[in-house]
């Protein structure tokens, strides 16, 4: 399981890349892809937004808009499952996110 570190504060955005076993781009047209962040108890952290990129073929990006500084400093995992229209459900390998702190912060004058 190859993975990530993302400081608590920080936003939370990522690229992927979808190709076939030949290594060509996926169409994604017509999928429908989710994500989550869960903790290694499976509980919900937070739902990811995946959205395919214009004019990049199979490449989607996945984020977080709400606010990362409550997470608690930890280990989690996501992945990245897509729904085709005929039914096929596939999801990615696992990926570990590693949440730490920062440590230049924002502090007031």
């Amino acid at each position: 399981m190859s993975g990530f570190i993302l400081k608590r504060g920080s936003t939370l955005i990522l690229e992927a890349s979808l190709r076939n076993f030949q290594g060509a781009p996926v169409n994604l047209t017509g999928a429908t892809l989710t994500a989550q962040l869960r903790d290694v108890q499976d509980g919900l952290i937070a739902t990811l937004t995946v959205t395919p990129i214009n004019n990049r073929p199979g490449v989607v990006q996945i984020a977080y808009s709400g606010d990362t500084t409550q997470w608690i400093a930890g280990q989690y995992r996501t992945d990245l499952r897509v729904s085709w229209e005929n039914g096929l459900i596939q999801q990615s390998e696992t990926y570990g996110v590693i949440v730490i702190d920062g440590v230049t912060q924002n502090v007031s004058a």
